[in-house]
């Protein structure tokens, strides 16, 4: 278990690149718990340690650190610990420009390293960036359309709190757990917030002392909002839909001071397929230079009664597959359910993909943490995307 959690940080490359003085720093809190010779650290010792003597019996709270770091140290990692930095009043550099090598300082800043010092030297800073992470990974929010643009939102103290005590006073009232906690984020984007509550207590059988005996906990969940001003679209992470409706209800009476911002009819009619009616489609993407391919990967028509009949076509050539699967007649009038839509880029010399599922009139899945924002102007441009209707 061990050497699975830091895996991604027992790397050769990283240990002979990175300063030893900054792993002496983080090593140093467990040194009477660990064998580990820190007067004499090389990326050789510390890589067989990670590797062979990182025991079951190793400090609980250097082997959850270890994999915060590892979490962080990805690309997307860096962008967050680098957006919170910038972001923070004042501003944080985490790395002096004369260090890194536009600097001419030499070092070459990649995101394991920023992980590491960032948890060194500016620890709040790197458990909040963290939090954020955490739900990043989860499912494709819901989505949902307010009545206008170019929204004005202040989002000072009292608004705040308010927000925070109406959030809790709802999770409390489901849950009975009695805490929540909110995280406000501000960025180039719009609003933030995370959501940390309890959840429904959970009785297990533990071992104490040779003896089974029933221990009960309570977890907790993190559910998210992102709010975009100038489009007035707001993303609600959350499990479950009543509770997704009712943030958002929250959102826009609280936040926005505008109880009606959502109640409309096309608040959620978001998402087509029409563009796949056409005989001839194929998703043109010629005005990204990164772009390399798309294809419909998997398809599903229905006859849209409540446990009717329905085709799925799936592959490379799942539309080709559907038409000569249905081409009897006997299909007829069906409509699409859903479309899987897989995107093949080139980023800096690194293939990249994404699989997009949509699912009309609400639903449009990936995974989010990255090129989202092209992957939305590809669906915008191919009309997946309903255009905006005008406010009455």
């Amino acid at each position: 278990m061990a050497k699975r959690d830091v895996k991604k940080f027992a790397n050769k490359k990283f240990l002979k690149t990175v300063d030893m003085e900054l792993l002496r720093q983080f090593f140093e809190r467990f040194q009477d718990d660990i064998d580990l010779d820190l007067d004499a650290l090389t990326p050789d010792s510390v890589y067989e340690f990670l590797t062979e003597k990182l025991g079951e019996d190793c400090p609980p709270e250097m082997l959850e650190d270890l994999h915060k770091i590892s979490d962080m140290s990805t690309d997307l990692g860096m962008d967050l610990l680098q957006q919170r930095a910038l972001l923070s009043d004042p501003p944080v550099t985490l790395v002096p420009m004369a260090e890194t090598e536009d600097g001419e300082g030499g070092m070459h800043i990649n995101p394991r390293y920023l992980s590491l010092r960032t948890y060194l030297e500016h620890r709040g800073l790197f458990d909040e960036a963290h939090r954020w992470l955490s739900f990043i990974h989860s499912s494709s929010p819901e989505e949902f359309l307010g009545i206008e643009e170019d929204v004005e939102v202040d989002l000072d103290d009292p608004t705040r709190i308010r927000f925070e005590e109406a959030a809790a006073d709802y999770f409390n009232a489901r849950y009975k757990g009695n805490y929540c906690k909110l995280s406000f984020f501000e960025d180039h984007d719009g609003i933030n917030i995370l959501i940390t509550h309890g959840k429904y207590p959970v009785t297990t059988i533990i071992i104490d002392h040779d003896e089974e005996k029933p221990f009960t906990f309570r977890e907790v969940r993190q559910d998210a909002l992102g709010f975009n001003p100038q489009d007035g679209r707001l993303k609600v992470y959350a499990p479950v839909q009543e509770e997704r409706a009712k943030l958002a209800e929250l959102f826009a009476d609280i936040i926005l001071k505008r109880t009606d911002f959502f109640a409309h009819a096309d608040c959620q009619n978001l998402y087509t397929l029409n563009p796949l009616n056409d005989d001839d489609f194929k998703l043109d993407g010629r005005w990204d230079s990164e772009f390399r391919n798309a294809y419909v990967n998997e398809v599903q028509i229905s006859d849209g009664k409540r446990g009717g009949s329905a085709l799925t076509a799936r592959g490379p050539k799942a539309l080709e597959r559907l038409n000569s699967m249905n081409g009897d007649g006997d299909t007829n009038g069906w409509g699409f359910v859903y479309a899987k839509i897989r995107f093949e880029f080139l980023i800096r010399q690194k293939k990249r993909t994404k699989m997009v599922k949509i699912k009309p009139p609400s639903i449009c899945t990936f995974k989010r943490e990255t090129l989202e924002e092209k992957i939305m102007e590809h669906l915008r441009r191919n009309g997946f995307c309903q255009p905006r209707k005008p406010m009455a």
